[in-house]
């Protein structure tokens, strides 16, 4: 902070939190709403001066990294923290269509033995796939899958808490959970969020 007779200057720095895009048309969005938070920051700086007035901004860094995506594959337990609370089903399949057994158990609820790849076998061919999406199924395939299906999607991922991968702009069908661990990764389907949310 330099002060004089007339002004008093100050060098500030805003900085904004770090945000994952998954698809190239969302860049420009997700640029923005970053922008946003930063103004933000800017007008409560402002707002707690006397008169303070941004002069100028001398340098402005855009970092990128590069972002891998994973696939669904084969059965991961669910976390204990959640387990307890039945809001997910989570298909217990040794093959890589975890996703593809997932969105079939929203949209057709088995009465017993839910999580059984066998309950949702013989209504797996009314879901259109890409040759590239069935086994190797990564979020950045959802719009696609939705276009396809004409089925909406969220997915979220569970670190201790819950977060958003994938928000689909449509009316929401179908809402999975991403599980990871150090071998491989896994789609669920969120029976009832409400009571997964609440547990958190």
């Amino acid at each position: 902070m330099v002060t004089t007779e007339e002004s008093e200057t100050c060098t500030s720095y805003f900085r904004s939190e770090c945000m994952r895009t998954l698809l190239l048309e969302n860049v420009n969005d997700d640029i923005q709403n970053v922008l946003s938070k930063v103004k933000s920051s800017v007008d409560e700086f402002e707002a707690r001066g006397s008169g303070w007035i941004i002069d100028c901004i001398e340098h402005l860094e855009l970092k990128v990294a590069t972002y891998t995506l994973v696939a669904g594959s084969s059965y991961i337990p669910t976390p204990d923290k959640i387990k307890s609370i039945y809001s997910i089903i989570n298909i217990q399949n040794n093959d890589n269509k975890c996703f593809m057994w997932s969105v079939l158990a929203a949209l057709h609820p088995a009465k017993t033995h839910l999580s059984r790849v066998s309950k949702y076998a013989e209504i797996a061919s009314e879901l259109k796939f890409e040759p590239d999406m069935a086994f190797s199924f990564t979020l950045n395939k959802v719009p696609k899958f939705e276009t396809l299906n004409e089925i909406s999607i969220n997915v979220f991922g569970y670190e201790k808490t819950l977060f958003p991968l994938y928000i689909s702009e449509k009316t929401t069908h179908v809402s999975l959970l991403f599980l990871s661990n150090t071998e491989t990764n896994h789609f669920c389907y969120i029976k009832n969020m409400s009571r997964l949310l609440s547990s958190l």
